[in-house]
């Protein structure tokens, strides 16, 4: 599922950057999922 593998994403980006970044990120990626859909 996407879901799953965004989330693997999400606990890898973590690990090296900031919240804030982490979260503009996801931002940017739903908004293409949710446009794509």
């Amino acid at each position: 599922m996407l879901l799953e593998k965004y989330s693997d994403r999400i606990v890898k980006i973590d690990a090296s950057q900031d919240i804030e970044s982490v979260f503009l990120d996801v931002k940017k990626h739903l908004m293409i999922i949710l446009g794509i859909k």
